[in-house]
Parts: C-alpha cells; structure tokens; sequence
C-alpha cells in the first residue's frame, strides 16, 4: 500500500470514529455541564445523610423514651416507699408522744406522798415507761433514717430523670 492509500484509510477510519461519535452523543441527549451533575450528586448524598441521621435521631429517641419509661418506674416506687415510710413515722411519732405523755403522768403521780411499796411499784413502771419512750425514740429515729436515704435515692433517681429529658430535648432540638 502507498503512503497515499494509508493515509485516505486512515481519514476514512478518523472520518467513521468521528461519525459514530457524533450518533453517539446525539441519541445520548444533551450533555449536561459538569457543575450540575456534581450538584446533583452533592444533593443526594446531603438528602442519604439527612435521612441516616433522622433513622438515628428516631432509634435515639425511641431508646431514651423507653430509660424515662424505667426511671419514671423507679421514681414512682420510691415515691410509694416514701409514703408508707411516712405515715410509720407519723404513727412511731404519736407513739412516742402517747409513751411520754403517760411516763410524765408517772413522773408527776411518784410526787405524790405514797407507802414504800406503792413507791417501788411506782419506780418499777418509771423504768419500764422510760424503756418504752426509748424504744419507741429510737424506732421513730431509725425510720427517719431510713426516710433521709430514700430521700437520697429519689433525688438521685430524679437527677437521672432529668438528665434523660434534657438528652431527649438536645436530641429533638438538633
């Protein structure tokens, strides 16, 4: 083959590369420049995002609304606790008030001119009157103790609580 036959080969090879090139594009449809494709893609990958971070803001919440279900549990049977405790001091409280005001009737009662033996008796059931006072001090002493940690726990328990509403808010706020 001469130069010249290689050389009209080769234009007709370029000629029929740059046709079907032309077909090609053409039934493509037009070219879209390049800033709007990278926008697109920008925006769907924005719009993957904002649905993966909403799925876990859901998960999240569902999550802390189940904890302030259980610690609203726990808050409502120290709650309970606190008011049986409460009305057993108040009744240990009377007790201890009814045990006094008898031990004083005693008290003022042994004042009073007596025989020997009445005074014996008499000294017999200040002693047992005053273990009774003590004991019962005591009782209500221990409840009140017992009142002071259930107090300690409901506030624990309700510093809990409010730290599940303020994650909760954070996470509704975002």
């Amino acid at each position: 083959m001469t130069p010249r036959q290689t050389f009209s080969r080769s234009l007709l090879i370029f000629g029929l590369l740059g046709a079907g090139a032309t077909v090609i594009r053409a039934q493509a449809g037009p070219e879209p420049t390049g800033g709007s494709l990278a926008t697109l893609i920008a925006e769907v990958r924005q719009l993957r995002q904002a649905v993966e971070d909403s799925a876990k803001s859901q998960s999240q919440a569902q999550a802390i609304g189940v904890y302030l279900s259980a610690q609203q549990s726990r808050l409502v049977q120290i709650t309970t606790r606190l008011d049986t405790l409460r009305a057993e001091i108040n009744g240990a409280a009377l007790q201890t008030q009814a045990v006094s005001r008898v031990l004083a009737t005693a008290e003022t009662a042994q004042s009073q001119p007596m025989s020997p033996e009445e005074r014996a008796e008499s000294s017999d059931m200040m002693r047992w009157f005053k273990e009774q006072v003590d004991q019962a001090k005591h009782r209500e002493q221990q409840l009140r103790q017992r009142e002071a940690e259930l107090l300690q726990s409901y506030q624990v328990e309700e510093n809990r609580w409010n730290d599940l509403i303020a994650q909760l808010d954070r996470l509704v706020r975002r």
